[in-house]
């Protein structure tokens, strides 16, 4: 029996959806018993002579000192050496702490989840996510606007049945968020026959800078809990929505009615003959660790369900990328287990928070139209012409922005800009508009 059809048919008992979720390379990905285990596993024998890399006489590693004379602070060997695939269990364990702590701060008791497996950034993970539970017959459901990266990680590289929804519609003509539209395109899909179905989340959101206020996060999470109340729970055939949550830019929320904990705890408690969820985040804004690339998954499941998926990603990550940058991890399991990172975090979403309330203010003093925005590092402002005429001009002028040319918008990063320059690049963009109204 092929060691991917035993994991599978477990994976169907100990947590249905997650087994029926499975995109065919996801159906046959494992943990292949290779050279990574068989070196794991002579780790303490006299003569270790399993793994393509080199150490000294002594097992030391073996640097050109050019490198290790600027890393002379930090362990040879957690710099120089291998590590183990889908990351240190130590660094996987801390990052667990970390979500956990979170979970306690905001009074979600017993959250069942996998250990988080380490992958090559965020980016990598959600491209993970996708190899996993999409292809040719899944239904795959992506905000608009959304990331311009999404086309290729949910779109080129898997070819799913696409659908987007609206994230924002106007109602008594401000914006606001649309859960209405996501929630009827999904009952629509089951209706039609789909049997699998992936809805990405991503808040806070790029490119908007919304994020859920605590009122939308239940309100979402009733709307999601009830999408299959026409469908009989005893079917054999039941159809399952996987939710992939980007998390990128979590823990930059500004207002105090935005939800501040990560809906992967309000999500977690849905049935699992009907839902897997996804968490995908990482150190790259949360620990603004932006050159690290270190990201993670993270599954709302049993213990025993959860050795599964994560074997599967460990399988997909061996397949494609093998180990993680070994200077990173080190990194990130050190500031992970100082008692001084809340408080370093603080300090420095301190300094954005400062940006937010500027740029925000600077912006109420303008004709702009700017959408909703409470969290991330963005705001959306429409433009009366083409957005990337606009972009260019702004150029010329010292400003650079996104184009959003699918609706007319330019995005602005302000976590970039000092608080006292925003006035003045508001101005700009706001004289720079108004020329051509």
């Amino acid at each position: 029996m092929s060691p991917s059809v035993k994991l599978n048919q477990e994976l169907l008992r100990l947590h249905p959806a997650a087994c029926r979720a499975l995109s065919r390379l996801g159906l046959d990905l494992f943990f292949p018993k290779g050279i990574p285990l068989q070196a794991a596993q002579a780790a303490d024998t006299q003569w270790n002579a399993t793994i393509g890399q080199c150490t000294d006489d002594d097992g030391q590693p073996m640097p050109l000192p050019i490198m290790a004379r600027r890393l002379a602070n930090m362990n040879s060997k957690e710099v120089f050496l291998y590590t183990p695939q889908g990351g240190r269990k130590d660094l996987r364990q801390a990052w667990k702490k970390h979500i956990l702590r979170e979970a306690s701060l905001f009074d979600y008791d017993n959250v069942e989840m996998s250990l988080p497996v380490a992958c090559s950034g965020l980016t990598h993970g959600l491209s993970i996510a996708a190899e996993l539970f999409m292809d040719s017959e899944t239904h795959v459901f992506l905000p608009r606007p959304r990331w311009g990266n999404y086309n290729l990680i949910f779109g080129v590289r898997v070819q799913p049945q696409q659908h987007n929804y609206e994230l924002m519609t106007h109602q008594n003509g401000v914006l606001k968020l649309n859960i209405d539209d996501l929630v009827t395109q999904i009952k629509a899909s089951v209706k039609s026959g789909a049997k699998k179905l992936v809805l990405v989340l991503n808040f806070p959101s790029n490119p908007t800078g919304y994020t859920l206020t605590k009122e939308e996060a239940d309100r979402l999470a009733e709307a999601l809990d009830g999408v299959f109340v026409d469908v009989s729970e005893d079917e054999e055939d039941h159809p399952v929505l996987t939710i992939v949550l980007d998390e990128a830019y979590h823990g930059m929320e500004w207002e105090d009615d935005c939800l501040r904990e990560s809906l992967f705890f309000r999500l977690s408690k849905l049935n699992r003959r009907q839902f897997l969820i996804c968490k995908v985040d990482g150190s790259t804004k949360e620990m603004f660790f932006f050159g690290g690339r270190i990201g993670f998954l993270t599954f709302a499941t049993s213990p025993e369900a959860a050795s599964i998926l994560e074997e599967k990603v460990i399988g997909c990550i061996r397949s494609a990328i093998s180990a993680l940058s070994s200077v990173a991890q080190s990194l990130l399991v050190e500031a992970l287990n100082s008692d001084d990172l809340y408080e370093q975090q603080a300090k420095n979403r301190d300094v954005l928070k400062e940006r937010y309330e500027v740029m925000k203010s600077s912006l109420a003093g303008t004709h702009l139209v700017c959408w909703p925005f409470n969290s991330a590092f963005f705001v959306i402002i429409e433009t009366s012409l083409d957005s990337e005429q606009v972009r260019l001009e702004l150029l010329q002028k010292g400003v650079g922005v996104v184009s959003i040319s699918s609706m007319n918008a330019i995005r602005i990063s302000y976590s970039t800009v000092p608080a006292s320059e925003i006035p003045q690049m508001v101005q700009i963009i706001e004289d720079t508009l108004k020329k051509h109204s």
